[in-house]
């Protein structure tokens, strides 16, 4: 079984497409995590230009 390069837990039927350059597939726990740092990101740099 083929495991995630981000956390080295089990890939899983259905992996994510990593968002960082160079690192192709990882499981769904760490795509979701990734995704929530995006918006994390996103609403803060909104936060930061309503100020």
């Amino acid at each position: 079984m083929k495991k995630c390069p981000k956390c080295k837990g089990p890939l899983g039927e259905r992996p994510a497409l990593s968002r960082r350059k160079g690192i192709g597939d990882i499981c769904s726990d760490c795509g979701y995590k990734e995704a929530m740092e995006d918006a994390q990101k996103i609403i803060d740099m909104y936060s930061k230009e309503s100020k």
